[in-house]
C-alpha cells in the first residue's frame, strides 16, 4: 500500500483545507469523520474503489492533525480491511497521534520549547503557562496565539503555538514543529 507515499501532496491538501475550519467554529475531527463515512457509503453504493482511496487519504490527514484512531476505529478498520490492508501496515504507531498533557504547570511548560526573557514574546513563560490551564480549565471557546519571538526579523527563531478551544475540540499545536497535544482534563 505504498501509493499513500506518493499521495502526500494530497494529504497536506487535505490538512490545510480542514484546518482552516478551526477559525469558523467547525470541528475539524468531525468534519474529517463525517467525510470519510460518506466516502465509505459511496464506495458501498457504487463499489468504486478510488472512493476507498480518498477516505485512506483523509483517514491519514486525521491522524496527522493529531486525532486518535481508536474514536473512529470500526469505521477505519472497514476502509482497510476493503482496500486489503490494515491498521499496522498503514499507521505505525510511533508515528501518529497526538500527545497527551495533564493540566498542570510542568506538563504544558513541557510543550513549549526554549523561552527565553525577550520582550518580543506574546507573555513571560509563566504567564503563558498560566493562561492555557485557566482557559483549559474554564473551556473559553477561541484560538489563542502564543508566540515566541527572540530577533524580529533575523532569521527563523520565531515559535507560533495555537490553544483551539470549542465545542468540540480542545487542543494545543506547535506550528513550527507541527505536534498536537490534548489535554487530560
Amino acid at each position: 500500500m505504498s501509493e499513500i507515499d506518493t499521495c502526500r501532496g494530497s494529504v497536506e491538501a487535505v490538512k490545510i483545507t480542514v484546518n482552516a475550519l478551526q477559525y469558523t467554529g467547525i470541528s475539524i475531527k468531525n468534519t474529517l469523520s463525517e467525510s470519510i463515512y460518506q466516502l465509505n457509503r459511496w464506495y458501498e453504493q457504487r463499489k468504486d474503489s478510488t472512493y476507498l482511496e480518498a477516505a485512506l487519504i483523509q483517514i491519514r490527514a486525521y491522524m496527522e492533525l493529531g486525532f486518535d484512531y481508536k474514536d473512529n476505529y470500526q469505521l477505519f478498520d472497514s476502509i482497510l480491511k476493503k482496500l486489503g490492508t490494515c491498521r499496522e501496515m498503514i499507521f505505525p504507531k510511533k508515528f501518529y497521534n497526538a500527545k497527551k498533557i495533564n493540566l498542570n504547570p510542568n506538563s504544558v511548560r513541557s510543550m513549549i520549547r526554549t523561552w527565553s526573557c525577550s520582550p518580543y514574546h506574546t507573555m513571560p513563560i509563566k504567564e503563558v503557562v498560566d493562561d492555557i490551564i485557566e482557559k483549559v480549565k474554564s473551556h473559553k471557546n477561541g484560538i489563542y496565539t502564543y508566540c515566541r519571538n527572540n530577533r524580529p526579523g533575523v532569521g527563523d527563531n520565531n515559535d507560533m503555538y495555537l490553544l483551539v478551544i470549542n465545542d468540540q475540540d480542545c487542543y494545543f499545536h506547535d506550528v513550527k514543529k507541527n505536534k498536537f497535544y490534548e489535554f487530560n482534563i
